[in-house]
């Protein structure tokens, strides 16, 4: 543009269009050290887009594709590599991760990169296995072992092994035996809630006298709740009432029947007992094949050693409910040939029960609630919520 004292001449009109400015690009790194709440992630931006980088940083959900509209957290602006820490996470949940960058006008997305938190320890008394009871996707933990009782201290406790049963000796149940008894009349949680038998060691044999809260329509959970075994303190199983509870049958029928994948099992565990194993919903079969599973009426067992069962089973969350036999009155019922296990719900009189071998050898299980006699001492086998862990 040359100019002198009295004009001013111009070139040609050229004329040129500026770059828009894009979305930065941006890379979601693996994620690591995972813990129950917490985890770390980074990112890293590799162009600008065309302007500066203002943010960066990471944005998480349990749902696919996460944005900046969900959780985020920032790492300050610029491009290049960081890393950061996601905290107050819920545990034993998956979620989507992404690394993000914001520069003047638009934002970039890393890949959607997937985690799980790892689930909490179980509760003291617990077995690890979780187990989905509803549609709503409530879990449970199962206790380590049946309840237990002993009258002359009166102490409620979990056997220490699933496969514990005290057999014979509840046939001295009594308000002063110093032995341990494990097979109950319904609702016998020892506290005064309206029925005529309420204590552990109550024998009748009229099932009206059991009837929680003195009416034949209420259940464990009716009233004041302290019908229900896990009502008391167990000792060791946290040692504070309220912290267990007797499963409903739907819960028991939702175990049984409705949860996807594989429920259960029939299993002799050599030097150990017969009985039913209950998968945890995580179970998988590579760990350990077995056959009949799922399977109704007359089946076979699973035959495992002592071994199998404390590497494949057990560490994996597996319950082992097994053949206890019954009692009535003071009477003790348990046959080599007809084994027998009732483990009792919530709800009045409903039963989950299995029968041992038949002259063929093969168990029946039949998974759904049975009528019981409430008077009728059967198993007891508590479950303590998730939600509450």
């Amino acid at each position: 543009m040359p100019k002198n004292s009295e004009k001013t001449g111009y070139g040609q009109d050229v004329v040129f269009t500026t770059l828009p400015i894009g979305e930065p690009t941006v890379t979601t790194s693996a994620v690591t050290d995972i813990t129950q709440h917490t985890a770390t992630c980074g990112g890293n931006v590799t162009a600008d887009g065309g302007s500066t980088v203002t943010e960066r940083g990471l944005c998480w959900s349990t749902n696919p594709n996460p944005t900046i509209s969900n959780s985020h957290q920032s790492s300050g602006g610029g491009t290049g590599q960081f890393t950061l820490q996601l905290t107050n996470l819920a545990g034993n949940t998956t979620y989507h991760v992404r690394a993000y960058a914001k520069n003047n006008e638009k934002t970039g997305y890393g890949d959607d990169v997937t985690f799980n938190t790892l689930a909490p320890p179980p509760p003291t008394g617990a077995i690890s296995g979780l187990f989905t009871i509803n549609n709503s996707g409530d879990q449970v933990y199962f206790s380590q072992g049946n309840l237990q009782y002993q009258a002359s201290t009166d102490t409620w406790r979990f056997a220490e092994n699933q496969w514990d049963f005290v057999g014979g000796g509840n046939e001295n149940i009594s308000s002063t035996y110093y032995g341990w008894i494990d097979l109950f009349g319904w609702g016998t949680s020892g506290y005064d809630h309206g029925a005529t038998c309420y204590q552990p060691w109550s024998t009748s044999t009229y099932d009206y006298n059991y009837y929680a809260y003195a009416n034949p329509n209420f259940n464990l959970y009716d009233g004041s709740g302290q019908a229900d075994w896990g009502y008391n303190a167990i000792s060791n199983g946290g040692n504070q009432e309220n912290l267990w509870r007797t499963l409903t049958a739907s819960e028991w029928e939702y175990i049984l029947n409705t949860r996807p994948g594989c429920r259960y099992a029939m299993a002799s565990i050599t030097g150990i007992g017969s009985g039913l194993i209950l998968l945890p919903d995580d179970w998988d079969e590579s760990i350990y094949p077995l056959f009949d599973v799922n399977q109704t009426g007359y089946c076979s067992f699973n035959n495992i050693n002592a071994q199998g069962w404390s590497t494949y089973f057990e560490p994996y969350g597996v319950v082992f409910l097994c053949y206890t036999g019954y009692r009535e009155g003071t009477s003790f019922t348990f046959s080599s040939n007809t084994y027998i296990a009732g483990y009792w719900s919530s709800d009045s009189g409903i039963v989950f029960g299995f029968n041992g071998p038949n002259h063929n050898g093969y168990p029946y299980f039949d998974p759904h609630q049975q009528g019981g006699a409430n008077h009728i001492g059967h198993s007891v086998r508590l479950v303590q919520d998730y939600s509450r862990h």
